[in-house]
């Protein structure tokens, strides 16, 4: 237990050269990528800025009806207020 507590404490007073100079940065901690196009993450990205102004079941029914990949580029065909519109004529739960 004291090694692990002395390893954490020594992390903390490492000098800066401790680090090596040739040492890189993750690209996601650098420069985030955008989403690859029609990818799950780009189509819930678009659907999040919908968010504040529907109802939160059908944001998640939304959700899960973009997981098609059909679906989901259609969704992301639309401008923002046909994706509103699409979205809210999900069926309710």
């Amino acid at each position: 237990m004291q090694e692990c507590v002395d390893i954490f404490r020594e992390s903390f007073t490492k000098k800066p050269q401790d680090n090596p100079p040739s040492a890189k940065r993750s690209k996601s901690v650098s420069s985030p990528e955008k989403p690859e196009n029609n990818s799950i993450e780009e189509a819930l990205e678009e659907s999040a800025k919908l968010e504040s102004r529907i109802p939160h079941p059908l944001f998640v029914k939304a959700g899960i009806a973009l997981l098609d990949l059909g679906v989901r580029r259609l969704f992301m065909w639309f401008k923002e207020e046909s994706r509103m519109e699409w979205i809210l004529q999900l069926p309710h739960p």
